[in-house]
This record gives C-alpha cells, sequence and structure tokens, in this order.
C-alpha cells in the first residue's frame, strides 16, 4: 500500500529467495526520495538457518544501492528480548551490512517478534499500541530529515609552523649552541634550567604561532574537481528533460549517463584518496585518516560546554578548569600515609643498585624509539623536533642525566603535568564521568627512560618481582596472566576440586600511592643511595593543572583555558614511562597475604582459591579476602566493592556451593563471568560471552570493510582489516581459540573476508584468504600457540624429562592426562598438541625466523579447522 501522490516501483526478487510457507518477501523503491521499503515474513518454528541465508543474501544485495534509505520490517518470528543462539546470529547478520534494530519492546505477548531494521543512523523506532491484531502492538519509524547543514564549531586553531625552512633553522641554531654555561654548572637542577631556557629560546623564536583555518570534516569533498561539477550539472539537465518529456530516448540516455557518472565518481574517490596516501610521509597514518573519512564512525564532540556542582550549571571555561584540577586532586589526598608503620612480610635484598652513567649513544637511542605523538607537556615541545636535533643534544642531555644521578636530584621544571579530562560514559554534565589524561614533557620521558633501564635490569637480576606479576615487564603479556590463571583453575577442576576465583577491582590504584610508603619499599629491595634520593626528589613537588578547549562566538577561534597549579602529594604519575615500574615495585609484596595462585596485571587482581578440604570454605575465602583488604588498608589503596567478584568454576553439571562472602559489612555479589584483562571469562571456561561480545565487535566493521576498496585501495582497506578485525582475533585467541563457539567467530571473520573483495555471500573464501594472505581464524590460533610456547618454553615440560624410560620423541612436549573434557581442550593441552605436530625443522628456527616461516607456512596450508591441522 501506497498514497497516490507517491511515485514508486516494485522490486523483483530473485525466485530462489521465496519459499512458500516459509519465507515470503515483497518490497517497493522510491525512485524520487532514495527509498527502499521491503517486507519479509518468516513462518513460526521454520528453519531459521534458512531465514538467516536469505535475509544476508538481500542484505547484501541492498548494500550496493549505497545511496538508498532502506527500512526492512515485518513479522520474523526471532524474539530479540530472548537470549538465544538465534538471536546473536540474526543481531550479527544485521550489524554486518551496517543496519540497526529499532524496535525493543514486546510485540506480541511479551516476545519482540515484529521487528524494523534500518541503515539511517538517527531514525527512532516505536510500538504503538492497535490491539488490532493477534500482535497486539503496531510499529512505527520515524526518519529524520536535515534541513541545514553541519556548521562546524572551530573554524580557526593556533598551531606552530613546523614546516621544512623552520627545521633548517632551528637545526642550525642549536648547532651553533656550545652549551658552556651548562657544562659550567654543578647542580643538576640549575644546569638543566639553563640547557631548557635556551632550548626553548630558539624553540619559540624558531617555531611561531600561526592561525590556521579548518576545513570542515564532514564535508572533505577534495576530490570533486570543475570536470566533475560540469558533468553533475549536466546529469541533472538529463534528469530534467527526462521528467518533463517522458519518453524512452531522454529515459535511456539519462540512465546510462548516470552509470557512466556514478563510475567516474568513484574513480576520482579513489585516486584522490591514493594519491593522498602516497604523498603522505606518515603512509599509516594517512591510511587510518582516509579510513576514518569514510567510515561509519561517531565523532564525538570533545569540547566541555558545562558542568554540573552543587546544583549550579558553570559555563565558563576557567572555572570549570579549575573545577576539575580540584576534583582530581581532592580524590587522592585524603588518607595519606605520612608515617610508615608497615607489618606486613617483604622480602629484603641485601644488593644495592648503581646507576652505571649514560652516554650519547644511548640518549640518541632512547629518543629515537620514544612514540612520535602530536601530544606535548607545558613547554610545547614535541617529539618531532626532539628527534630532528637528537644528534646534537645527545651529548649535554647525557651529561645532565649524569648530572642528576649523581646528586640524586630530578629538573624541577620536569614535574609538571598538563591534565586533559576525557568524557568517559553517561551524563556530560557530571564530574565523576571524565578521567584525566596526564601529558608531561617529552624531555621527562628521557630522563626516566634512562633509570627505568637501570632499575629494571636490577630488580629482574636480583629477582625482587613476585614471578605472578606480568605487567609492565619484559616477555611478558596479558596472554601470559590469563594462560597461568586459566591453568590453575582447570587442574583443581580436573581434580575434582571446588574452585573460587575472586577479582578484585581497585579504585585509581596508580593515584593512590603512597610516596613515603613506595620510597621505603624502594629502599627495602636494593634502591638505596642517590637513586632513592633520585627517586624521592622525582616523586616530591609534583605540580599539575588542567586545561580544556573551548571555542570564541566572535572569532570562531579554538581557546585554551589553564586553572590555577596544583601540587599532588600523592600517586605515581600518569603517562610517565617510569610510573608503572612504581607501581608494581609498590604492590609486589601483596602475594605475601596468602599461599594462593595469584594472577596480578599491574592493578588488576585475580586470586584463585581451591577448597583444600577445609572445614569452612566460605570462612576460608573471607578470612582470605579480609587479609587481602587489610593490605590494601595499610597501603593507602582503596577496593571497589560493587565491582569485585567471584566466580565458581566447575564443569557444566557440578553444583554451585552457597557462599556468603563478605567485606566488612557489604556482600561482594557472585557473577558467572567477568570481563579480566579484556577477556570474558564464565565459570565453564566455555568462552561463549567473549567469542559473542568479539562477533558484535567485528561485525560492525564489515560495511566499512565493503566500503572502503571501492574509495580508497584494496592495500588501504587490508590495513583497516589488520588494524581492526585481526587484531582483535587475535587478543587471547590462545584461551579461546579451540572452544566449541570458535566457529561463530570464523563465520565473522568470513562476512570480512568478503566485504574486502566485494564478493556475494555464497562465494568460497578459502582462495581469498591464499590471495590476500591472510591467516583464517584457525591457522590463527595455530601461529599464536606456536609463538606462546616458543617464547614461553619454560612453562612446558618435555617427555624424557616425565618418564622414567625410554620413548620415540623425547625432546617432544609431555601431555599430562586430563579428567575433564574442559581440561583437555583447555590452552595447556592444545599447546602441547599443536607445537608437537608442528614440522621439525620449524621447531629448530630461531625465535624471528620461526615467526616469519610459520606464518607462511600457514597462509600456503590455508588450515579451516584445528583437526585439519592435527589430522
Amino acid at each position: 500500500m501506497c498514497r497516490n501522490n507517491i511515485a514508486f516501483k516494485k522490486i523483483s526478487f530473485p525466485t530462489n529467495l521465496r519459499q512458500t510457507y516459509y519465507f515470503e518477501i515483497c518490497g517497493i523503491e522510491l525512485s524520487d526520495a532514495k527509498f527502499i521499503i521491503i517486507c519479509i515474513y518468516r513462518t513460526p518454528n521454520s528453519n531459521v538457518e534458512l531465514f538467516l541465508d536469505h535475509l544476508e543474501k538481500i542484505l547484501f544485495y541492498l548494500g550496493r544501492k549505497t545511496k538508498h534509505r532502506v527500512v526492512i520490517t515485518g513479522d520474523f518470528n526471532i524474539d530479540i528480548l530472548k537470549d538465544t543462539n538465534i538471536k546473536e546470529q540474526f543481531i550479527r547478520v544485521v550489524q554486518a551490512f551496517n543496519f540497526i534494530i529499532h524496535i525493543q519492546e514486546p510485540t506480541r505477548g511479551c516476545a519482540c517478534l515484529d521487528q524494523i531494521l534500518s541503515n539511517i543512523p538517527h531514525a527512532q523506532g516505536e510500538t504503538l499500541n492497535l490491539n488490532l491484531s493477534d500482535h497486539n502492538t503496531g510499529q512505527l519509524l520515524t526518519v529524520p530529515i536535515q534541513t541545514k547543514k553541519y556548521i562546524p564549531y572551530a573554524q580557526y586553531i593556533k598551531r606552530r609552523d613546523f614546516n621544512k625552512d623552520n627545521m633548517l633553522k632551528f637545526h642550525e641554531c642549536i648547532s651553533q649552541l656550545s652549551w658552556s654555561e651548562v657544562y659550567d654548572e654543578s647542580n643538576a637542577d640549575q644546569a638543566f634550567d639553563r640547557f631548557h631556557d635556551l632550548f626553548t629560546l630558539f624553540y619559540n623564536l624558531c617555531f611561531p604561532i600561526k592561525k590556521i583555518k579548518l576545513k570542515p570534516k564532514t564535508n572533505r569533498l577534495y576530490w570533486i574537481s570543475k570536470g566533475i561539477k560540469v558533468s553533475s550539472n549536466t546529469k541533472r539537465n538529463l534528469r530534467y528533460q527526462y521528467y518533463k518529456q517522458r519518453n524512452f530516448g531522454c529515459k535511456r540516455k539519462y540512465l546510462n549517463y548516470n552509470k557512466i557518472f556514478k563510475r567516474c565518481l568513484l574513480t576520482a574517490q579513489k585516486l584522490c584518496n591514493q594519491k593522498f596516501i602516497e604523498s603522505s610521509k606518515n603512509k599509516c597514518r594517512a591510511s587510518w585518516n582516509v579510513i576514518k573519512d569514510n567510515s561509519v564512525m561517531i565523532n564525538n564532540d570533545k569540547l566541555i560546554k558545562n558542568i554540573s556542582y552543587n546544583n549550579t550549571i558553570l559555563n565558563e571555561p576557567l572555572d570549570i578548569a579549575n573545577l576539575f584540577n580540584n576534583y582530581f586532586i581532592n580524590l587522592t589526598q585524603s588518607n595519606v600515609i605520612t608515617n610508615v608503620t608497615y607489618n606486613h612480610k617483604m622480602d629484603i635484598n641485601n644488593h644495592s643498585i648503581f646507576l652505571s652513567p649514560t652516554n650519547d649513544i644511548e640518549v640518541l637511542k632512547i629518543i629515537m624509539k620514544l612514540n612520535s605523538t602530536t601530544s606535548v607537556g607545558y613547554d610545547n615541545i614535541t617529539t618531532k623536533v626532539i628527534k630532528n636535533v637528537s644528534k646534537l643534544i645527545s651529548s649535554i642531555l647525557s651529561h645532565l642525566i649524569n648530572l642528576s644521578f649523581t646528586s640524586g636530584i630530578f629538573p624541577t621544571k620536569l614535574k609538571t603535568s598538563v591534565i586533559k579530562p576525557i568524557y568517559k560514559k553517561g551524563d556530560k554534565s557530571l564530574l565523576n564521568n571524565y578521567r584525566p589524561i596526564a601529558l608531561i614533557p617529552v624531555l621527562s620521558k628521557i630522563f626516566e627512560k634512562a633509570i627505568y633501564v637501570r632499575i629494571a635490569n636490577f630488580i629482574e637480576k636480583h629477582n625482587i618481582l613476585t614471578p605472578d606479576q606480568n605487567g609492565f615487564r619484559k616477555n611478558k603479556s596479558t596472554s601470559l596472566s590469563a594462560f597461568n590463571l586459566i591453568n590453575s583453575i582447570l587442574q583443581s577442576v580436573d581434580k575434582r576440586v571446588r574452585t573460587t576465583g575472586v577479582f578484585f577491582d581497585l579504585s585509581k590504584a596508580f593515584d593512590f600511592v603512597s610516596h613515603e610508603l613506595l620510597l621505603w619499599k624502594c629502599e627495602k629491595y636494593g634502591i638505596r643511595g642517590c637513586p632513592l634520593d633520585w627517586l624521592q626528589s622525582y616523586l616530591v613537588d609534583r605540580k599539575q593543572y588542567v586545561e580544556i578547549s573551548s571555542v570564541n562566538p566572535i572569532t570562531l577561534e579554538e581557546e585554551y583555558f589553564k586553572s590555577d597549579i596544583k601540587y599532588n602529594k600523592v600517586g605515581v604519575p600518569q603517562g610517565s614511562i617510569l610510573g608503572p615500574l612504581l607501581f608494581i615495585i609498590y604492590i609486589n609484596d601483596i602475594t605475601k597475604t596468602s599461599n594462593y595462585q595469584y594472577s596480578l596485571f599491574a592493578d588488576d587482581i585475580a586470586l584463585v582459591i581451591p577448597d583444600n578440604l577445609s572445614d569452612n570454605y566460605n570462612e576460608t575465602i573471607n578470612e582470605t579476602i579480609d587479609k587481602i583488604v587489610v593490605w590494601l588498608n595499610d597501603n593507602n589503596l582503596q577496593i571497589n566493592v560493587a565491582k569485585t567478584k567471584y566466580i565458581q568454576f566447575g564443569n557444566r553439571g557440578s553444583n554451585k556451593l552457597n557462599l556468603n562472602i563478605k567485606y566488612k559489612s557489604e556482600t561482594i555479589a557472585e557473577t558467572d563471568s567477568i570481563k579480566f584483562l579484556g577477556i570474558h571469562l564464565d565459570r565453564c571456561c566455555t568462552w561463549k560471552e567473549h567469542i559473542d561480545k568479539l562477533c558484535s565487535k567485528i561485525s560492525r566493521f564489515v560495511y566499512p570493510l565493503w566500503r572502503l576498496p571501492k574509495i580508497s585501495s584494496l592495500p588501504t582497506a587490508l590495513k583497516a582489516y589488520h588494524g581492526y578485525v585481526a587484531s582483535n582475533l587475535r587478543y587471547g585467541i590462545l584461551l579461546w581459540g579451540n572452544s566449541v563457539d570458535h566457529n561463530k567467530a570464523f563465520i565473522a571473520q568470513k562476512r570480512c573476508i568478503r566485504a574486502l573483495c566485494g564478493v556475494s555471500p555464497e562465494t568460497s573464501c578459502k582462495p581469498l584468504f591464499k590471495d590476500l594472505k591472510i591467516l583464517t581464524l584457525a591457522s590463527m590460533y595455530i601461529y599464536e600457540v606456536c609463538i606462546f610456547v616458543k617464547t614461553h618454553m619454560q612453562l612446558f615440560d618435555k617427555k624424557k624429562d616425565n618418564c622414567n624410560f625410554l620413548t620415540r620423541h623425547p625432546e617432544k612436549l609431555y601431555l599430562p592426562i586430563s579428567r575433564t573434557a574442559m581440561r583437555s581442550r583447555n590452552a595447556y593441552h592444545m599447546c602441547v598438541k599443536i607445537y608437537n605436530r608442528l614440522p621439525d625443522d620449524l621447531k629448530r628456527l630461531q625465535l624471528l625466523k620461526f615467526k616469519k616461516h610459520v606464518h607462511h607456512w600457514l597462509s600456503e596450508k590455508c588450515f579451516y579447522s584445528i583437526k585439519e591441522f592435527l589430522g
């Protein structure tokens, strides 16, 4: 049904999509409005897989009509309010083609069976209680109409001019300096002040601030040439003639011209994007700029316009900046430890650290390894400029660092941090919905890295840190931490021992570190004398101010407002190189509170408590938690009880105990799944929730992958695939890659591959994987397992070490016997099976060559399953 005054035409779908009594479809196209409306009906209890397959083909067909707004409605007989596998598959198919599910309320009884889907971002769906049929409600979709163009907030910004001429001028100025005033100064703080004053003097002279006019990012149509504009006018004239005369000749002429014009538009856009990438110095960054410009990524407004505080609304940027600074400082200033009276166990190291002097070569390497970011500290000195003159200043910096080491003084000018409030989620007018991001001077990172290397080598040499700590350490990772945790859990479950995992959440742990207690612990661990004085100088008298941006309504120029400077008396500096290392030293002795298995990654703490035939298992857990909480309180750290959870691990058939876990008077909640180190862990280690969330995340990127090759190039689209899809698939695959539901992730990956190549859903992906040299999910899993085993061989035993008799292959890894399928499918067992199956000539290679050759071998084999590899 359609109004008489609206021109439409019926859409003819392939006959194989219609199956009487199972799947019915009809649709119309409103040519003038560029609108397509489709109705689909699926009979109850019919084949769901058939329905989803047909729906995917229809969405693929509609995806080619990029300029049309599409609405799909009908009775799908899939309840999206009920958590089922069918619902999850349906949502992933819809998300893969950039469609939105609009109806989220019951349409029949308590079930949501009727649905409206669309590719219109800001459309609003609602249900109407009509009671005209057994389906109680009708569904309505309201589509907004754009009435005015987007006007950017800021049209002008002020930036330093880093052109080639200015760079050469600055290089020449620095090369003429002898730094004699700096070398003559014996005080480390004053010597650095003289260096910094000279450096910033020429920095400000050579790189003046200039006013730049911004181009609206929403209209980056720089590929539209004069010829395209002329052709566009010609197309409009042909269209006008066709509607005026309504004859077949005009229609054919218009349609043919329009078809050629569309191809020209895509070609022009593609060539322009390719030229932009090839002419850029940083091709990777340029590629991601193209990806962001042509993807459906929402760019949130970063300006903080008003903040609610004490029933008043603050609008002035300076008042908001001061409010934020007071808020961030006051959060951590209460209950600061001033007198150290520590009653917990600690290992004392009798060796003392020696800060060996640095040299020009080491400083030069430190500078060149700094991340090339655009963010700057309070002095506005960029990493790019430091790298440009690195050879000229490496000698004077090495002298300043050595002077700092010997005197135990960290330069005062490097202790000021710039704080940027970053919106998290929720109401934008509330302070607690923002998190602070600290920016420190680039020169501070050079000083910090020099002492970081020496302290890290010292603590690793003397085995000061607990082996349970995997955060911010060489050859440690989240994968290793999660691997050890899961292996410990499954060992207990395999022995039919009741096992509980407690996952602690700490509130702003880095910000609550007590300086006095940290320095006391460093001394006990062997950091004494000048190194300890240096750390004390580094921590005390640190200053910060909050900076926010605003737009002048008259000049449309971006302006920055700075709060008053305040001193921070607690916490390790955010954004620093040395801060994470100091924190893991600070939290190191938490494992002394109990003999149970810990898993630590900086402030992420998990504890596995098996039931060792104790009289009261509930009391044992509570006592263990009390000991940890006492330790946290004595170390000025705070537990977030609301986010601290516990899980009772076991097989699907195992019964859970009725536990009552408390912290003081507050109950710690039990859960069946939790997110730990970015991985969703459930009580049966099935990884179902993790895979479902992963598939949902990947499905949203299918449409951008389909668009990118058309408006840029296949290499750019491949970068997007590897940067987003492959990286998400790789993370944690060591743990979930052999789970029962892993095939869901493989289906999502194949959708991405088909989108890259622009082929239909029924096309086989195996040749596409080989042509693009992309690893299948199974091959990716095998690769990650092999690299993990090769890197952490100390975690695995060999046959010759576990057998009292001669075996055929003594160098192969030993596979322990497992009593449960839960453990036989886990990461440890699969690591042994897969690595043993690897060809011997590959296993003999060194790590770098091993990675390269295994990746090449797996890309050629293109395994579709683990069974195919294991034979």
